[in-house]
């Protein structure tokens, strides 16, 4: 038996027209001298100036530590309630309760790929 054709949404796009208005941020692995030791690069970049606004290296991975890192982004930035979208994966530290409570607390929106 064939399912029925589902009709596909376009995925909603941010356009940013200036700075502080859509980040996007991953996490990458830094290798240490140690096999199989890891240090963890937070990274969050502006995508309208490129620039990156935020950079934190951690030695473990989770859903605190980047809401930690974000909210050091956001006071450094002057970043308002409202103002920004952040865009990810879909990582488990960008899904973390601590995460999302923090980019509420923050007023930031999220947004983040489809998963394939």
């Amino acid at each position: 038996m064939e399912r029925a054709p589902q009709r596909r949404h376009k995925p909603k796009a941010h356009i940013a027209t200036h700075i502080n208005q859509l980040y996007s941020w991953d996490i990458t692995y830094l290798p240490t001298q140690i096999k199989g030791q890891y240090y963890y690069l937070y990274l969050f970049v502006d995508i309208f100036s490129r620039y990156i606004v935020g950079a934190h290296v951690f030695a473990s991975e989770s859903a605190d530590l980047a809401a930690q890192a974000l909210q050091e982004v956001c006071s450094q930035q002057g970043v308002l309630p409202g103002q920004v979208v952040l865009h990810s994966d879909n990582g488990s530290p960008m899904k973390g309760q601590s995460m999302l409570a923090m980019m509420q607390a923050l007023g930031v929106e999220p947004s983040r790929s489809r998963p394939r």
